[in-house]
């Protein structure tokens, strides 16, 4: 098993680690102000990242970061050119798709505050939805809901890590610390932070300030499984692995009884885990409801596949 995320890490063994992990998880939600979210992973050697960056990464050249001494060197470096172009093609891409939505599919949904202007956020959660490449990171405010998707994998699979991983993170708290950090030496502070907010949690085809991203009503009706997988997005504005920025999180920002960590549990476990996920209804069939019932599926999905095919030979 690889040992480059120790320092944020810990191991479930047993079916009484895992109980009391998960009663911890229930008082975190229930008491804490720092709501955690969660992703689970099927391999714990795999780094979390976004799928703009597994399929464009190779073309920028994105250096190797694979410890936390890579990752200040890379942070702290002359990465502006680099950043710059990585995010315009991801913005080009996402441009192409509204376009393609509004002019050709006739999906014409407008942004709540601005009826003049598309609902760029709405679009940015539909590309994620039919797997264009994004730069958003799935997580869930539900530790079930992550122990389901760290165990949904065929038992037939080989994997390197003996560990699945359970990640528990805080984009939102990281979004509202920095806002007050760059805020906090202004004159007209409560003005710096609406502005901040907007910049974080608003896309309109910018992606640089971006952490949070709004999501619209109208993702709920594009998109059925969001509401069953309880599910939000962290955006991913850097070309590193997610879990990476875990280690600026838990530097920065230290929250003893409710860190960034990432959590292996051991793959025997699945059976036991699997049984507790069952009694909840949280299976397959409810976490999974069938694409076809979301509006436009089809078109939707040749639209996706002819981006696809110009963006990756472009």
């Amino acid at each position: 098993m690889k040992t480059h995320r120790a320092w944020y890490s810990s191991a479930i063994e047993t079916k009484e680690e895992i109980d009391s992990f998960l009663k911890e998880c229930t008082n975190y939600i229930k008491y804490s102000v720092v709501k955690p979210m969660y992703r689970g992973q099927a391999d714990a050697d795999w780094m979390i990242t976004s799928k703009f960056y597994r399929d464009f990464s190779k073309r920028f050249e994105l250096p190797s970061v694979e410890d936390f001494s890579q990752l200040s060197k890379y942070l702290d470096g002359k990465r502006g050119e680099l950043e710059a172009t990585y995010r315009e093609h991801h913005d080009s891409l996402m441009h192409d798709f509204i376009k393609e939505c509004w002019h050709n599919l006739g999906i014409q949904i407008t942004h709540p505050k601005t009826p003049a202007l598309p609902d760029t956020n709405f679009y940015l959660a539909l590309a994620q939805h039919y797997d264009l490449p994004t730069n958003l990171i799935d997580v869930t405010y539900s530790p079930y809901i992550g122990l389901f998707f760290a165990f949904d994998y065929d038992d037939e699979l080989d994997f390197e890590s003996e560990y699945v991983a359970l990640y528990q993170t805080h984009p939102y708290n990281w979004q509202r610390q920095m806002s007050h950090i760059i805020c906090e030496r202004t004159h007209r502070y409560d003005e710096c932070r609406a502005e901040w907010d907007e910049l974080t949690t608003e896309y309109n085809y910018y992606s640089k300030e971006l952490l949070m991203p709004r999501l619209s009503n109208m993702v709920y009706t594009y998109n059925t499984r969001i509401r069953n997988q309880k599910g939000s997005f962290f955006f991913n504005k850097d070309a590193i692995p997610y879990d990476l920025m875990m280690y600026r999180m838990k530097e920065q920002f230290p929250y003893p009884e409710n860190p960034e960590r990432r959590i292996l549990i051991n793959r025997s476990l699945k059976p036991y885990i699997v049984s507790i996920l069952n009694g909840l209804n949280i299976k397959s069939e409810t976490i999974y409801p069938n694409t076809n019932a979301d509006p436009m599926s089809a078109q939707l999905q040749d639209c996706v596949k002819d981006l696809l095919a110009k963006y990756k030979d472009s």
